[in-house]
């Protein structure tokens, strides 16, 4: 009888999805986590009676960068915070946060206190939040936090 591990397996195959696995240097360790975007956001509609823009917003990013990067992680840090893509590209490490809305003080701490600890741990100077409509610099020490909007992300490509 077919799990729901089982269906999960399979729903790259017809490209419905894609999976992302947490960096890590060990392929084994690897392979063992995994998050899961839909190929289309429509999905996400499916049996819903409120919208998730969080997850609508955080699937869109990711099916955007999935064109341009052939590897995409998610990096959980030693303790535990997670940073929802982590990119290696010619030797330079990005580490990108997905916020629909970081208004909120705590979500805007969370996010950041996320990206401090992924970058100390991985020795980048730079990461980003990628927001709706929010437009912010962060200087820690010597490390950056560009908070900018998807949509001008996009118009800088």
């Amino acid at each position: 009888m077919p799990t729901v591990t089982s269906y999960f397996a399979v729903l790259p195959e017809p490209f419905l999805t894609k999976n992302i696995y947490q960096y890590r240097t060990s392929f084994v360790a690897r392979q063992s986590k995994r998050k899961t975007y839909l190929s289309d956001n429509s999905f996400i509609f499916l049996n819903r009676i409120i919208t998730d823009k969080s997850r609508l917003f955080e699937n869109i990013v990711f099916n955007t960068l999935v064109r341009k990067h052939s590897e995409i992680f998610y990096y959980k840090t030693t303790n535990n915070k997670e940073v929802d893509f982590f990119i290696i590209q010619d030797n330079l490490k990005i580490l990108i946060q997905v916020c629909y809305k970081i208004d909120d003080v705590d979500t805007k701490k969370r996010e950041i206190n996320s990206l401090l600890k992924a970058m100390e741990e991985q020795k980048a100077n730079m990461a980003y939040i990628y927001t709706y409509n929010t437009s912010e610099q962060i200087t820690f020490e010597n490390k950056i936090i560009e908070i900018i909007p998807f949509w001008q992300y996009l118009l800088n490509q």
